[in-house]
C-alpha cells in the first residue's frame, strides 16, 4: 500500500511539473494503444469483449467517456490508473509526454464541444 501512495505522489508531482497535454496527440496515442478494448471516441464502434481470466468471464472494457467521468476531479488518479493499472488492462509504454496527453484527452471528454 505504501508503494501505491509513493507512486500516486510521484505521478501527481509529475503531471503538475508537465501541465496541460495535447489533446489531439493523446486522442492518436488512445486510437493507438487503447481501442482495441476501449470504445475511445463517439465514432468508434464498440470493440468486442475482452477475457477476464481472474473472473472467467468476458468483460467490456468501459468507454473512455465513463474513465473520463470516473476520474473528472482525480487526473493524477487517472494518470496512476494508466500508468499502473489493474488487470485485465495491460502495461503501456507510455512516455512521460504521452500519458499527459492522453489523460487531457480523456478528461477532455467531460467538456464536448457543442
Amino acid at each position: 500500500m505504501r508503494g501505491i501512495a509513493i507512486a500516486l505522489t510521484l505521478i501527481a508531482s509529475f503531471a503538475t511539473a508537465q501541465g496541460a497535454g495535447n489533446i489531439a496527440h493523446g486522442r492518436a496515442k488512445a486510437m493507438q494503444y487503447c481501442s482495441a478494448c476501449h470504445k475511445v471516441t463517439a465514432t468508434q464502434p464498440q470493440p468486442p469483449e475482452v477475457f477476464d481470466r481472474e473472473a472467467d468471464d468476458h468483460i467490456q472494457a468501459p468507454p473512455f467517456t465513463t474513465v473520463a467521468a470516473k476520474y473528472a476531479t482525480n487526473e493524477a488518479g487517472l494518470r496512476a490508473f494508466v500508468h499502473l493499472p489493474q488487470y485485465p488492462m495491460p502495461a503501456q509504454e507510455l512516455s512521460p509526454t504521452d500519458l499527459s496527453d492522453l489523460s487531457a484527452y480523456i478528461l477532455s471528454l467531460n467538456n464536448p464541444k457543442k
